[in-house]
């Protein structure tokens, strides 16, 4: 018998580990499985339901309103109010000289900008 180098042992050792690696897995996988299968069929002999048509609510009958129901929400989504915009006349950006407050407007103390370059 031939004596191997050290890093075919090496390359052996990590193929045994990564075979062995995945029998663990595959027994696991099987293991986990038969469990759910066993565990679903005393749910179901309970009276627990699993399928998807089971478990759906029945369709929505048909709206004769749903035209102007989409309408008013398309106009509320026009006039929509995003905090995450700066346009809104309360929230303009500081002019040049002077500092904003990253507090919410309110508090009870002064929320007014506070002049920094005054002399």
């Amino acid at each position: 018998m031939a004596k191997r180098s050290v890093a075919a042992k090496i390359w052996l050792g990590l193929g045994a580990c990564l075979v062995l690696f995945a029998g663990l897995l595959w027994l696991s996988h099987r293991r986990a499985a038969k469990s759910l299968q066993a565990w679903k069929a005393s749910m179901a002999a309970e009276g627990e339901r699993f399928g998807i048509d089971e478990l759906a609510p029945p369709p929505a009958l048909y709206d004769a309103n749903a035209g102007e129901l989409i309408a008013a929400v398309n106009r509320l989504r026009g006039h929509a109010f995003d905090p995450g915009s700066r346009n809104h006349p309360q929230e303009q950006p500081a002019r040049p000289g002077e500092a904003r407050r990253d507090e919410p407007r309110w508090h009870y103390y002064e929320v007014n900008p506070v002049r920094t370059n005054d002399k």
